[in-house]
Formats: structure tokens, sequence, C-alpha cells
């Protein structure tokens, strides 16, 4: 769901944020990933209080109801609003290069920037250690 769920949240924010305060728009939606694990230990507490079928419906009316508020406060913006205006006045076609080019000249971008090289860098130690805990934590207990 949440595959599905992010592209569209990206692109909302991309027109409702000014692209100076972007970066923290998009930070604070990230958040919500780490505060819902966090927010998990609290349902442990809540099962062993009320019971699962409780806590379950509890988080279930919270979750509804977060989704209800959601759909009214939240309208699609206009397109584009902060997006540069540019003026092309030659519309020439051009050809695109095969998907593999494409794909390769996008990395030779990427890794040419030495902060979106650590970036994905660190992004991989920080997954290949949480798929590590995940997959092996379970054997523990």
């Amino acid at each position: 769901f949440q595959a599905a769920c992010n592209p569209p949240a990206y692109g909302i924010m991309a027109d409702y944020f000014h692209p100076k305060i972007r970066t923290r728009a998009t930070s604070i939606y990230s958040l919500g990933i780490y505060l819902g694990g966090a927010l998990s230990s609290i349902t442990g507490l809540m099962i062993g209080g009320v019971g699962w079928r409780t806590s379950f419906l509890i988080i279930g009316c919270i979750g509804v109801g977060a989704g209800v508020v959601g759909f009214v406060v939240i309208k699609e913006p206009k397109r584009g609003f902060f997006e540069a205006k540019k003026v092309d006045e030659t519309m020439k076609v051009v050809e695109k290069p095969p998907p593999l080019t494409q794909f390769v000249n996008a990395c030779k971008e990427i890794f040419r920037n030495p902060v979106c090289r650590w970036v994905c860098i660190a992004g991989s130690f920080r997954f290949w250690g949480g798929y590590a805990i995940g997959y092996y934590l379970p054997t523990y207990f």
C-alpha cells in the first residue's frame, strides 16, 4: 500500500510547498514511518490491557478517522504552480536514446554529485542492516 501511495504523496507535496521548504515537508512526511514503528510498542501495551480485538478496533477507527480528515482537508492543488515557466521558441522533435542509455546516463549524473553518492551508500547500509534485523531477529524470540 505504501508503494502505491508514496508517488502521489510526493507529487502533491511538490505542488503544495515552495521549493525552499519542500525538503522540510518531505522529511516530516518520511518521519511517519519511524513514528509509526515507535508507536507500535504502545499497541503491545494496549493488547495487554484491553485485548487484541479492542486494540485493533481502536487503531482501525483512528486510521479511518485520519483518512476521512485527509480526504476532506487535502485538496488537489494546481499542478506545476511552483515550477519555473519556460518559453521554448523552437519546438524541435528530439529523438530519445534507448532506455539502457538513458539509465546509464542517469546513473552517471547521480553519482557525479558526491552528496548523492553518499546518500545512496548510507541508504544501502541502512536498509541492509534493517533487513538483516528483520530477517534474523525472530529466530531469537
